[in-house]
């Protein structure tokens, strides 16, 4: 027969071991610090940053065709090192004027400047980027006219 159990020892062995509170508790502090640790330093290739450059500014081109044909007016777009800029009376005054690159490395080609008219179909127009990291990786941006602007 087993002896009796006091009320608050119910299903408690003395000599089990286990882990406190505490102990769970900094050990998920130490893997929440590594792992962020790890997430920052992880930088995205020259690539991936052309990529996502190529999409921001075909997005952007965009709003600015969008701009031009609510104006009714024909606008003018210069994309250089530092960027890309609406040139002309309204670059001042419109909104989103201006857009810098996110990366430092990023870079067209050729400074280019491109035409969005108020008329729906524009002549095909393209450029390229390319990161002063590495000459090699390059990403194209353009439009056949009548299709919306993108990275290609």
């Amino acid at each position: 027969m087993c002896p009796p159990r006091s009320p608050g020892a119910v299903g408690t062995n003395p000599n089990a071991r286990g882990f406190t509170l505490i102990e769970m508790m900094v050990v998920l502090a130490l893997v929440a610090l590594v792992s962020g640790v790890v997430a920052l330093s992880i930088r995205p290739s020259p690539q991936q940053q052309l990529g996502l450059e190529a999409e921001r500014l075909a997005l952007w081109l965009e709003a600015v065709r969008s701009q031009s044909r609510g104006l009714g007016q024909i606008m003018q777009v210069r994309v250089d090192a530092s960027g890309a800029q609406i040139l002309g009376p309204r670059s001042d005054t419109s909104p989103g004027a201006r857009l810098s690159w996110l990366y430092d490395d990023t870079l067209p080609v050729a400074v280019v400047t491109l035409t969005l008219g108020p008329e729906p179909i524009l002549p095909p127009q393209q450029l390229l980027l390319t990161s002063r990291t590495d000459g090699r990786t390059r990403v194209q941006v353009g439009t056949r006219g009548l299709g919306p602007w993108a990275a290609q």
